[in-house]
C-alpha cells in the first residue's frame, strides 16, 4: 500500500468535525449552480454585512439556547386545565378554517420585513459590490458566507492535487454451470464477490433465495427458531388454501413470483402470468408477464367453493370473471401497476426501471439491481476489469440504442481514463459495493413503485422526479456515485461510504412477507431490525474490505434518515463513523418520541432464539442521536417547484402580511408526546386566542389553511421549525422561501447548525416559551433585525437546496424560467403595487390568458 498522505486539510490525523466539514463543502460544491436566481431582475434579497442579530433585553432569556436538554418529551403533556385538550377541539362542531387571502406584491423593504419604512432595492435587489468577491474579478456570491469557523476556507484554499486514473480490479469470481455468479449475479472485480439479485445467494448466486408470498410471518411459539421463511405458496405459484385465516400484503389469490413476493393474474386467465418452462436457466423471462395484483386486489371467497377468505375484500367475479381485471380489456375494477417499469390503464406499456445511473449504460436494469454487461462492475457498473476489451458503447451514447438515457445518465468522472481534468480537489471519497441486501435488493424488493426513489420513468421512458418524503437516499447515493469526489482508489480517499438503503427497507419491504429481516422476525419493531441492518452491514464492509480497521471506521460515513436518525444506531457504527441524518437530537440519555409505535425504539422485545438472545435495546444504548462536529445534520429533498413561489427564485416578491406560519400535522389524535406537545399547544393557543385575526399568525392542520402552500411561506415572517414524530423539513421549507426559522426544539440542532451561524438569519425559543405571548415577542423584534435576518437568509438559502444532477437541475431552471416569464407577463398587463383586491385579480386573469 502506498503511504497516505497528511498535508492538507482534508487529510490531517480525523478529528470528527473535519470530517462533516469538509464533506458538506465538497458534496455541494459551492457557489454551486443556484446563480439566475441572483441576476439583477430576480428580487431576491441582497446579503448585508455579516453583524450580530442582537435581540430586544426582553426576549434575552427565552431567546438563549437552552441550558437544560428535555431527556423524556414522552412523558410530558402539556396540556391543562385552562386548555381544552386539542382532539376535543378538533372533534367538536364548528372547527375553524382560516383563509390568509390573496398575496399582494411588495413595493418596497418595509412590506417584505412586515414594517414601514425602508428602500425596496436596498433589500431585495442584489448589490454587487456587496456580494462580490476580490476587485476586478467576475462577480461571485460569497461561498463561505455565514460558515462557522474556517472549514470552507480551508476548502476552497487547498492546493489541488493530481488526478491519477482510477485502479481497475481483474479478480474473478466463483461461477457454476450457468456462467460466473450462475449468470445471475455481478462480479466485484477488486474483491471477487458475486453480488446477487433478488431470488438469489450465496458465493456464486447459485443458491436460491425465495420471497414467498405468505399468510403470516415466522411465529415464536408456531415456528421456534425456524430461520426460512413461511411460504402459503404451492409449487403453482398458488395460494395454498383460501379458507386459511392470516394476513399479510404479500398474499396472493394468483400466482406469486416468489424472487420478490409479487402478485400476478393466475395462469389461465386471458391476463394470467405463464413462468418460464421448468429446466429454464435462471433469470429466463416469463412466457407471458401477466397483469399485477396488487395487495388491494384480494378476494373475500373462493370462487370455486365460494367458501370465505377472511383475508381479501374482493368480489372474485370483479378479478376473475369475464369483465374481471385478469379477463377483460375494460375491467370493472383496477388493481394498480405497483412495479417499477409497467404502466397504463392496464399495466401493459412497459418503460425503464429505476437503478443507480440506469447501470452507467453498461449493464440491465432489474428493477433497482444493476446486471452489469461482462468486463463491466460496480453498484452503477461504472467500471470496466482490467483485462477487459476494448470499452464498448453504452445505452446512452450515440448508437447506444437507448437515446431516452442521454442526459440523464453521466460517465462518472472516477471512471474516465484519461481523467476529466488535470487535478481536483479534495476530499476523496469510495463508495463501496456491498452486499445488494443492504441497498440494491431493497429496490427490487419494493412492490410500490413511487416508494424509495427520487425519480421515475413515465409511459414513454421520460423522466420525471418522483416527491417521495425519503427521496433522498437514493438521490445521495446516486448523485455520490457520479460525483468527481468519488475514488475508485480507497488508498487515497479520504472518506468511505456506505450505501444502506434503510428507509426503503422501513417501507415497503418490511413485513410485505417473510423476508428479509436482519433480526428476529417482528414487523412491530422497526427500530430493532434497522439497527441490525447497520450491524450487519458494517461487518460485511469490515469482513471484505480492509479499510474499517485501518481507521477503526473513524473516517467511514453512513446514512440514517429515518424519523429518529442515529437514536438507534448500533454503537459498534455510531461510536466509530460519521453519521448523515436529519435528527439533530444530542442528549446522550434518550427515549423515543415518535407517535407512531413501531418506530418506537426503546419498546423491549421479549429475547428470541436463536435471532436475539437478550434485551435487543442493548445495541444501542448509551450513546447521543446526534453529536456535533462528528456527525451532520443534512437538509431533506426539495426540488425547485416546491419553493416555486419564492423570490428567490426569482418570484414577484410578495408582502410579508403573515407573522407566523405553520400548516400541516398539529397532533390532534396523536399521542400527546407528539412533536414533545409543541404543535398541539401552538395550534390550541392560535385556534382558542384567535391568533388569525388578531395577529395572521395562521397554525393548522392541511385542510384548515386554503391556498397555495409555497405562496403561504413566501408571505411569511416567520416559519415554525418544530418537531414531529423525529425529524420535520420545515426549516428547509423556511429558508428556501426567504421565511425566518423559528426554532421551537430543545436540545436539538436543526439542518447544518453545526456549522453554520444559524443565529444570524433564525430565532430559536424554549419550547417552554410557547405560551399566549408568543405574538408579542415576535413582534417586538425591530425591522432593522428583521432585514438583517432577511439578508441573511439571501446569502444562505443556497446552502439548503439540492440541484445537482439532471432533473433537479432542470427543474430549478424550468421554475426560474416561469417566473420569469410571469414577471414579464404581469408587468405587460399593467400590475402594479397597492392594487386593490379587485384590479388584482383583473390583472392576473389576463396573465392567466396570456
Amino acid at each position: 500500500m502506498r503511504p497516505r498522505q497528511h498535508q492538507h486539510p482534508c487529510r490531517r490525523p480525523l478529528q470528527a468535525a473535519t470530517l462533516a466539514f469538509f464533506l458538506l463543502a465538497c458534496y455541494y460544491d459551492l457557489p454551486g449552480p443556484i446563480t439566475s436566481g441572483f441576476s439583477s431582475d430576480s428580487h431576491s434579497a441582497a446579503a448585508g454585512p455579516s453583524r450580530n442579530l442582537l435581540l430586544p433585553s426582553a426576549l434575552f432569556a427565552a431567546a438563549l439556547p437552552e441550558s437544560r436538554l428535555i431527556q423524556h418529551p414522552a412523558m410530558r403533556d402539556w396540556d391543562s386545565p385552562a386548555l381544552v385538550k386539542w382532539d376535543v377541539i378538533m372533534k367538536g362542531e364548528g372547527r375553524k378554517v382560516y383563509n390568509p387571502g390573496q398575496g399582494q406584491l411588495a413595493s418596497n423593504a418595509s412590506e417584505v420585513a412586515g414594517h414601514p419604512g425602508y428602500a425596496f432595492d436596498d433589500l431585495m435587489v442584489d448589490h454587487l459590490k456587496e456580494v462580490c468577491e476580490g476587485g476586478g474579478k467576475p462577480c461571485k456570491r460569497k461561498a463561505c458566507a455565514l460558515a462557522r469557523g474556517d472549514w470552507c476556507k480551508e476548502y476552497y484554499n487547498q492546493v489541488p492535487i493530481p488526478w491519477r486514473p482510477a485502479p481497475r480490479g481483474d479478480k474473478d469470481c466463483p461461477a457454476t454451470s450457468k456462467g460466473t455468479c450462475n449468470g445471475m449475479g455481478s462480479c466485484q472485480h477488486d474483491i471477487g464477490v458475486c453480488l446477487c439479485p433478488a431470488g438469489w445467494r450465496g458465493p456464486d448466486c447459485g443458491t436460491r433465495d425465495p420471497r414467498p408470498c405468505t399468510h403470516r410471518y415466522r411465529n415464536k411459539e408456531l415456528d421456534g427458531g425456524n430461520t426460512e421463511p413461511i411460504n402459503h405458496a404451492g409449487p403453482d405459484g398458488r395460494d395454498k388454501n383460501w379458507t386459511e385465516p392470516g394476513w399479510t400484503a404479500s398474499r396472493c389469490a394468483g400466482y406469486c413470483d416468489e424472487d420478490i413476493a409479487m402478485c400476478y393474474c393466475p395462469p389461465g386467465t386471458k391476463f394470467g402470468r405463464e413462468p418460464a418452462p421448468a429446466g429454464s436457466p435462471p433469470g429466463t423471462p416469463p412466457v407471458k408477464q401477466g397483469r399485477p395484483m396488487g395487495d388491494s386486489c384480494k378476494p373475500n371467497k373462493d370462487p370455486i367453493t365460494g367458501a370465505k377468505a377472511e383475508w381479501g375484500g374482493m368480489e372474485p367475479e370483479v378479478l376473475f370473471g369475464p369483465q374481471g381485471w385478469c379477463n377483460s380489456e375494460n375491467p370493472l375494477a383496477h388493481c394498480g401497476c405497483v412495479l417499477d417499469g409497467t404502466h397504463g390503464h392496464l399495466c401493459d406499456q412497459p418503460s425503464e426501471a429505476f437503478c443507480f445511473n440506469q447501470c452507467s449504460g453498461h449493464g440491465e436494469c432489474m428493477t433497482g439491481f444493476c446486471r452489469c454487461h461482462e468486463g463491466w462492475y460496480g453498484i452503477d457498473c461504472s467500471r470496466q476489469r482490467a483485462s477487459a476489451k476494448e470499452k464498448t458503447k453504452g445505452f446512452h451514447e450515440s448508437g447506444g440504442g437507448r437515446p431516452h438515457l442521454q442526459g440523464l445518465v453521466v460517465d462518472p468522472p472516477a471512471a474516465q481514463d484519461p481523467p476529466p481534468h488535470p487535478t481536483r480537489r479534495r476530499p476523496l471519497i469510495y463508495v463501496y459495493d456491498t452486499d445488494p441486501l443492504f441497498n440494491t435488493k431493497m429496490l427490487q424488493y419494493r412492490v410500490a413503485r413511487t416508494s424509495c426513489v427520487y425519480r421515475l420513468f413515465g409511459a414513454s421512458n421520460d423522466s420525471y422526479f418522483n416527491s417521495y418524503v425519503y427521496a433522498l437516499e437514493s438521490y445521495w447515493i446516486e448523485h455520490l456515485t457520479t460525483s468527481q469526489h468519488r475514488t475508485f482508489d480507497p488508498e487515497e480517499a479520504d472518506f468511505f461510504f456506505v450505501p444502506v438503503q434503510l428507509t426503503c427497507y422501513l417501507w415497503p419491504v418490511l413485513g410485505w412477507a417473510d423476508h428479509p429481516w436482519f433480526g428476529m422476525p417482528a414487523a412491530h419493531s422497526r427500530a430493532h431490525q434497522g439497527s441490525n441492518m447497520y450491524l450487519q452491514a458494517k461487518r460485511w464492509v469490515q469482513q471484505h474490505y480492509p479499510f474499517w480497521n485501518r481507521r477503526g471506521g473513524r473516517d467511514h460515513i453512513f446514512m440514517m434518515l429515518n424519523d429518529e436518525g442515529g437514536c438507534w444506531m448500533p454503537n459498534e457504527v455510531y461510536q466509530s463513523s460519521i453519521v448523515l441524518s436529519h435528527w439533530g437530537r444530542m442528549d446522550t440519555e434518550h427515549v423515543s418520541g415518535t407517535a407512531w409505535g413501531y418506530d418506537n425504539y426503546t419498546s423491549p422485545l421479549d429475547p428470541w432464539p436463536p435471532y436475539e438472545l437478550g434485551d435487543w435495546r442493548k445495541i444501542y444504548d448509551g450513546h447521543p442521536c446526534y453529536t456535533p462536529g462528528k456527525d451532520l445534520i443534512i437538509p431533506s429533498l426539495k426540488p425547485a417547484n416546491h419553493f416555486a413561489s419564492s423570490p428567490l427564485l426569482g418570484a414577484p416578491p410578495l408582502k410579508r402580511d403573515i407573522l407566523l406560519y405553520l400548516r400541516g400535522d398539529t397532533g390532534p389524535w396523536r399521542a400527546h408526546w407528539y412533536s414533545r406537545g409543541v404543535r398541539q399547544r401552538l395550534a390550541k393557543l392560535a385556534y382558542q386566542n384567535n391568533w388569525a385575526e388578531k395577529y395572521r399568525i395562521f397554525i393548522g392542520e392541511g385542510w384548515q389553511i386554503s391556498g397555495s402552500y409555497s405562496e403561504h411561506l413566501a408571505r411569511s415572517l416567520f416559519c415554525v421549525v418544530a418537531p414531529g414524530d423525529g425529524w420535520s423539513a420545515r426549516a428547509e421549507d423556511a429558508i428556501l422561501h426567504g421565511c425566518i426559522p423559528l426554532v421551537l426544539m430543545d436540545g436539538v440542532h436543526a439542518v447544518f447548525e453545526s456549522i453554520l451561524e444559524w443565529d444570524a438569519f433564525s430565532v430559536r425559543l424554549r419550547e417552554e416559551a410557547v405560551n399566549e405571548h408568543l405574538p408579542q415577542v415576535l413582534l417586538s423584534f425591530s425591522p432593522e433585525q428583521i432585514e438583517r435576518m432577511q439578508r441573511r437568509l439571501a446569502v444562505v438559502w443556497q446552502r439548503f437546496a439540492y440541484t445537482g444532477g439532471h432533473l433537479l437541475n432542470r427543474d430549478l431552471q424550468n421554475t426560474y424560467d416561469h417566473n420569469r416569464v410571469v414577471r414579464q407577463r404581469m408587468a405587460d398587463a399593467g400590475m402594479r403595487p397597492n392594487m386593490t383586491e379587485g384590479e388584482f385579480h383583473s390583472v392576473m386573469q389576463r396573465v392567466a390568458k396570456d
